[in-house]
């Protein structure tokens, strides 16, 4: 039923990925990394949902954000 909207909207964030890994912008990444993550989820996606997470969290750390813990 979301295939397509949110199919759609999954690989938009994942250029925005790649547009801010190319700006070397971790912390924008990391949030589009988590809207991603969210998208997964809404497609049933859980293993790619995960690895969205752990990417986001990885780039939240490495960037100083202090609740990444």
């Amino acid at each position: 039923m979301f295939n397509g909207s949110y199919g759609a909207a999954a690989k938009d964030l994942e250029k925005s990925i790649e547009l801010y890994q190319t700006l070397k912008q971790p912390l924008l990444e990391g949030s589009v990394w988590t809207l991603l993550a969210e998208v997964d989820m809404l497609l049933d996606a859980k293993d790619s949902a995960a690895d969205a997470l752990e990417n986001a969290r990885a780039l939240a750390k490495k960037s100083g954000f202090r609740l990444a813990g």
